[in-house]
């Protein structure tokens, strides 16, 4: 069984474009994200902002090695750009998880539109770094 990677058979400069635009959006949203894991450590005296703060870490890391790896065409840092995107999926899933649990129906929705977002990025990615 031979499966197709690229089923839309696009062009590798399409490729590039679209994974530099999820790059961008990457970075604006992890720069979001550790600005209210910041601004929770402010208001708050628990440890509930840890969790932003990580994963807008990460997020800002992914997305310029993202950038960096799409302007240069280094496939190198193409594939660690995929590596975390699958390693925010996962948080994501993880945050799918607690919203079951939790009856947090909302942030079930999030999670989902996230970790959908993240392995998106992280198939254009692949696809950037397989040539096709």
């Amino acid at each position: 069984y031979n499966m197709e990677i690229n089923p839309l058979h696009l062009k590798a400069e399409v490729i590039r474009i679209i994974s530099l635009v999820l790059s961008i959006i990457i970075l604006i949203l992890g720069l979001l994200t550790l600005a209210s894991g910041v601004l929770d450590a402010i208001a708050f005296d628990n440890f509930y902002f840890l969790y932003p703060l990580i994963v807008g870490v990460i997020t800002v890391v992914a997305a310029l090695i993202g950038i960096f790896a799409v302007i240069k065409r280094h496939s190198r840092f193409i594939m660690i750009y995929v590596v975390f995107c699958l390693v925010l999926a996962v948080l994501s899933f993880i945050g799918i998880i607690i919203a079951i649990f939790a009856i947090a129906w909302g942030s079930l929705a999030i999670s989902i539109v996230v970790m959908f977002f993240w392995l998106l990025a992280a198939y254009f990615g692949f696809l950037l770094a397989k040539g096709e």
